[in-house]
Parts: structure tokens; C-alpha cells; sequence
């Protein structure tokens, strides 16, 4: 009896952590946007690394599933065991879902070819423009506004990579794309063979985004948040991603 009762302290105090919570697994849907991002990336892409290494801070671990982004999304909102969906733009937030912590922030621009480069300093400047976004993206609301405006034609593609082919195609002026993920696109994916040489991303940046962990709006994952965000302040996130980016 003295054994056993050894064994559940030794469990009792491996579960619990220095605030006196119990140590969970978190289940989360993401998506594959390399190089951020991706099952097959090692540690499954550098923010998924980043958000795993914040919550083992307190004791907790993460499982993630990687979809399409609409069907990570749909998946979050439509199945309680998963916590959220990640990374997110705070446009992609839906109902019933709140923000983390920013984890990161992700410059958002403009690919444009580079036989027909754009000046811009403001979104004023883009009237009459063609441009790609992708679909199930939401854009910064300043955007979003332009885009509902009738004053820029708009195409909507299903990913990055079609961004590019379309503005390389030149069924496009430019595309709104990550230029990380632009860049990895071309160096990567067999289908963009010879693009490199037709586009390039625009040297002003529509936004710094900042990236998130859309969660479920419960008591639990509230205080999750809360260890999270304690756990990210401490945690040299801007060194860590650019060593993984560069």
C-alpha cells in the first residue's frame, strides 16, 4: 500500500504544474502554408513549433491536424474536442472563437511581375487595379473595404501558389501573398519552375498581420490563453522564426 501510494504522488505531481493546474493536451486544426506551417515541415513548421514549446512551458502538449484552410477552419467550429484553429489573421476569427496572443506577425503584400512593377503608398493608389487574394483568406479590414468597393477587380484563387501563377500569367496587375511564402513557393514547388524570373514581391508591405490561435470561447481554453500568452512573452519568438526562415 506504501508503494502504491508513492506511485499516485509520483503521478499526482507530474501532472500538476507550479499554478496547481493539470496538465492537458490541446487538439488544434492548421493547414499547410510552408514555411510557416506544415505536416510536412520538422516539428510541423516553425509556428506550430513555436505554439507546441509555449505550452509545454506549462506542462501541456498539442496534437494538430493539418486541412485545407476552410476545412480547418469548418472543422474547429464544428467539433468541440478541437480547441481552435491556427495560425489565424484577427479577420479569420469567427463567432464564437477569440484571439490569443500574437505569436507572430506575418508581412502581407503584393506580388507583381517584374515587366510591370506597381508604385503605391496607399490603398487609394490601387483603383483600377486586378488583384488575386485567395478565397477563404480574410484580409485586413482597410483591404476588405477596398475589395467590396467596385474600385479594384478582384479574382479569387484557392491558394498562394495560384496567387503567383495568376499574376505571373498575367491574368493579374498583383496578388496579396506573404512574401515568405511566396518565396518558398517558387524555390519549392514544381509547377512554379521558371516564375521566378516573371515575379516579385512589391518592397512596401500592405501589413504586418499578426497571427493568432482562434479559440473556442470556453472558461478552459481562456485560461489556456492566459499561460500561453505568459509563456510567448518569455520566449525569443522573432530569433526563433527567422533562424527557421533564413
Amino acid at each position: 500500500m506504501i508503494g502504491f501510494n508513492r506511485f499516485i504522488a509520483t503521478c499526482s505531481t507530474a501532472l500538476l504544474l507550479g499554478t496547481g493546474a493539470i496538465a492537458a493536451e490541446y487538439k488544434i486544426t492548421s493547414l499547410n502554408w510552408e514555411p510557416y506551417v506544415g505536416e510536412n515541415l520538422s516539428e510541423g513548421g516553425v509556428l506550430v513549433d513555436v505554439l507546441r514549446q509555449a505550452l509545454a512551458q506549462a506542462g501541456d502538449t498539442l496534437s494538430v491536424d493539418y486541412l485545407p484552410w476552410a476545412r480547418a477552419v469548418s472543422k474547429a467550429k464544428g467539433d468541440q474536442a478541437i480547441s481552435g484553429y491556427y495560425p489565424a489573421w484577427p479577420s479569420d476569427i469567427a463567432e464564437g472563437f477569440f484571439a490569443s496572443s500574437i505569436v507572430y506577425k506575418s508581412p502581407l503584400g503584393f506580388v507583381q511581375r517584374t515587366d510591370n512593377p506597381i508604385t503605391w503608398n496607399t490603398l487609394e493608389d490601387l483603383k483600377g487595379k486586378s488583384i488575386v487574394v485567395v478565397k477563404s483568406y480574410g484580409y485586413p479590414p482597410e483591404f476588405e473595404a477596398l475589395m467590396e468597393s467596385g474600385d479594384v477587380t478582384i479574382h479569387g484563387t484557392s491558394d498562394d501558389a495560384m496567387v503567383v501563377k495568376m499574376v505571373a500569367g498575367g491574368r493579374a496587375d498583383i496578388g496579396v501573398v506573404d512574401p515568405f511564402v511566396m518565396a518558398n513557393s517558387l524555390a519549392t514547388d514544381a509547377s512554379m519552375t521558371g516564375l521566378s524570373d516573371k515575379v516579385e514581391y512589391n518592397t512596401r508591405h500592405l501589413v504586418e498581420y499578426p497571427l493568432v490561435l482562434a479559440l473556442r470561447d470556453t472558461a478552459e481554453n481562456r485560461a489556456m490563453a492566459a499561460k500561453l500568452e505568459e509563456s510567448l512573452d518569455n520566449m525569443p519568438i522573432e530569433q526563433i522564426v527567422s533562424d527557421a526562415l533564413n
